[in-house]
């Protein structure tokens, strides 16, 4: 019993060290994290696998600012709603321009709590993507 008490504190205090964000980026289903400003916070590693973008090309950088079409596909509304405190499941068609990869996604939003209630962002967490033929014609990836 002695031993299971020491794991779990040594646990907590890796965890308190590492942070939450660290095992977000190293979760294996695409992640993303938004601020209250719509400014990516966490952009994860399964995430750079599926979009062929990378985290460093898009942290601190606004939404439509990186991915465009999400203005026009109902995501970047869906976030807002989230960063309002209400959750949303959708499936929706991203082009990402960085990469000129097209992926049909299944993705939940949910906000971020802080300690103090307040939301703080919002989590997306793709469940289930699938690549697109990137000639797909721009009206059908873009809306």
């Amino acid at each position: 019993m002695r031993r299971r008490r020491l794991i779990d504190l040594l646990a907590a205090s890796y965890l308190k060290r590492r942070g939450v964000k660290h095992m977000l980026f190293s979760a294996a289903v695409p992640i993303v994290a938004v601020d209250r400003n719509l400014r990516f916070t966490v952009w994860n590693r399964a995430m750079e696998e599926m979009s062929g973008v990378s985290a460093g090309d898009v942290l601190g950088q606004r939404i439509v600012d990186c991915v465009p079409c999400l203005a026009t596909n109902g995501v970047l509304a869906r976030t807002v709603s989230a960063l309002q405190g209400c959750p949303s499941e959708s499936r929706h068609v991203i082009r990402y321009p960085q990469s000129a990869a097209l992926i049909l996604a299944a993705t939940t939003r949910r906000p971020i709590y802080a300690p103090s209630g307040r939301i703080e962002g919002a989590l997306s967490v793709t469940r289930n993507f699938r690549r697109l033929p990137p000639e797909m014609p721009s009206c059908l990836a873009d809306g």
